[in-house]
């Protein structure tokens, strides 16, 4: 396998902030939301994660794996919740601090298609094409986060594991 040395991350300050909701459009999508999660509710498949939540004064339907959250509850996690983070690399210089001052670019995903190199025809995507492709994406310092941008089709059902695994062998 070839190696090169993945270059550094050059992440961008952009030069004014962009306000894409009006405040009365984020009220109705913060009430929409709201309702939702009251009303509706989150489907959720797993006994220990239900169990968190009834512990915390939400509704539970354990049979149905239903929960419903109550707008004060959200309201109570949100205050709790940290402003930034840090989305932690494999080496200390990918670390990419999310506080709103930086952006990051990242690949898209998921296709389904890909154009094969040698014969240029369009075909299912498969895992080899994957992790060709990810190393393009982790070759070029403007992507800052490398995930997988086209599914691995030859592997069915377990593609998303796959995907996963492409990353490694890039």
């Amino acid at each position: 396998m070839n190696y090169s040395e993945t270059p550094e991350i050059k992440y961008f300050s952009p030069p004014m902030k962009r306000k894409l909701l009006s405040g009365e459009q984020l009220e109705m999508l913060k009430n929409g939301t709201f309702r939702l999660l009251e009303e509706k509710g989150v489907h959720i498949p797993s006994k220990k994660a239900l169990q968190i939540f009834a512990d915390h004064g939400a509704n539970v339907n354990f049979e149905n794996q239903i929960v419903r959250i109550s707008s004060d509850l959200v309201e109570k996690a949100l205050s709790t919740a940290p402003r930034s983070f840090v989305l932690a690399g494999r080496e200390k210089r990918f670390d990419l601090k999310l506080d709103g001052s930086t952006s990051y670019h990242i690949p898209t995903s998921c296709g389904v298609n890909f154009v094969d190199l040698k014969t240029r025809e369009k075909r299912y995507s498969r895992k080899s094409d994957l992790v060709q492709l990810t190393r393009v994406f982790d070759s070029l310092p403007l992507f800052s986060l490398v995930r997988p941008t086209i599914a691995a089709g030859d592997c069915g059902y377990t593609s998303g594991i796959h995907e996963c695994h492409a990353d490694k062998l890039a």
